[in-house]
């Protein structure tokens, strides 16, 4: 845990490496400890072989755990095996049917796949479950504007809109809608979140979400941000 919150609230790699180092010497075989070194360490570093060796080790010695088949799936989308992902998405989704992200993860990987009206009908299933959540809101409207869909993707994101009136909403929620929109004030809202320190930022350089502003200078910045070099 020590190694996770060094990666994602610090951005302190050198520390981070040297605690997964140690967990993985106290205790090399368990899932926690796999999972979390690939996810919060290996991925954002692009070790992306190493990740997948440890995430699917970690699915290996907890097969009925959710988490551990949708780590492993989305470091398979980072390695562009959409196809092994979607299954292990599918799996979790199985494990865990009542939770959202499986469900929806499961969704954007068949999409990933080419199979784009089952993936679209899982990640709105998903939505027209949770449609509270600004992340689910957030990943729908970028679903819709990739779907050349503009108009419901703006209605979308004038829903995150009227949710961040009345409470917090996630940046990366606001990020994910102008992404999809190709509006440049991504980088505004990824900046934010940046600073917010929410945990899934650290994955800017890896996830094929964001292959579409990946070179763009301002990107480039981000990632220095979180002491990525």
């Amino acid at each position: 845990m020590l190694g996770s919150v060094q990666a994602a609230m610090e951005h302190d790699w050198e520390a981070a490496g040297a605690s997964f180092a140690r967990a993985v010497e106290i205790s090399p075989g368990a899932a926690s400890v796999l999972w979390r070194h690939a996810w919060y360490y290996l991925d954002p570093l692009g070790r992306v072989e190493e990740a997948l060796a440890a995430a699917g080790a970690a699915a290996a010695r907890d097969p009925l755990s959710p988490i551990t088949h949708s780590i492993l799936g989305l470091v398979m989308s980072v390695a562009h095996d959409y196809a092994g992902a979607a299954e292990e998405h599918r799996l979790a989704a199985e494990l865990a049917p009542g939770l959202a992200f499986p469900r929806w993860f499961y969704g954007t990987a068949l999409m990933l796949c080419g199979r784009l009206r089952e993936g679209f009908a899982q990640c709105r299933a998903v939505y027209d479950q949770f449609g509270d959540h600004p992340l689910t809101v957030g990943g729908m409207s970028i679903i819709y504007a990739l779907g050349l869909r503009r108009g419901k993707a703006r209605v979308l994101l004038a829903k995150l809109e009227s949710l961040a009136a009345n409470g917090h909403v996630p940046p990366l929620a606001f990020a994910w809608a102008y992404l999809g929109l190709a509006d440049d004030r991504v980088f505004e809202w990824l900046e934010r979140a940046i600073e917010e320190r929410d945990p899934a930022v650290i994955h800017l350089g890896t996830m094929p979400i964001y292959d579409a502003i990946r070179d763009d200078p301002r990107f480039q910045a981000l990632l220095a941000k979180m002491n990525f070099r």
